[in-house]
């Protein structure tokens, strides 16, 4: 997620002025180093950028001006891994004769459900592949039609909605 989620902190009950809210991860993924435990400030919002995919529990205290604490406010927070996108291709061709990408070994989390193909270059007079195309089919055929370089680039979206990084696929024709 760009500029990964955000956690809202609770206001005081007891009719006194916040003054802190100390966010904590008491568990997260292994290997991450993306939430910098623990956070301190009179902001009730702290946002931070999950560098892995799985569950980060997270605490939150919150004080107020008197100095009373309330208790600790427990939730999860559950980060998919994106999908990835992958191309098989020639990496040449011949005018004329018809080339399949294949997006098939792109590895979703869920299903994919969309595979957003896009052209980045082709030969000048060139009028093929034409693009762009969303498809729910991982295979993209065309025959070129010029001689020259095409940059085909793909992006996956699988089920939850996430979006795969841009991948891009050189042919020399």
């Amino acid at each position: 997620q760009p500029g990964g989620p955000s956690v809202q902190g609770i206001q005081d009950g007891g009719g006194g002025q916040v003054k802190q809210y100390l966010f904590s991860a008491f568990s997260a993924p292994a290997g991450s180093t993306g939430f910098p435990s623990p956070v301190s400030t009179a902001n009730p919002t702290v946002t931070f950028t999950p560098d892995v995919a799985g569950t980060w529990q997270l605490r939150l205290v919150v004080t107020d001006d008197s100095g009373n604490q309330s208790a600790a406010t427990q939730l999860s927070l559950v980060v998919r891994a994106l999908p990835t996108a992958v191309i098989t291709a020639p990496s040449t061709g011949k005018v004329g004769v018809s080339l399949t990408l294949n997006a098939g070994a792109s590895t979703p989390v869920g299903n994919v459900v969309q595979y957003r193909w896009s052209l980045g270059q082709r030969p000048a007079g060139s009028v093929v592949p034409t693009l762009p195309l969303v498809s729910t089919s991982p295979l993209l055929t065309f025959a070129p039609d010029r001689l020259g370089r095409y940059d085909i680039q793909l992006v996956v979206v699988d089920d939850g909605g996430n979006q795969s990084a841009p991948v891009v696929v050189t042919i020399i024709v």
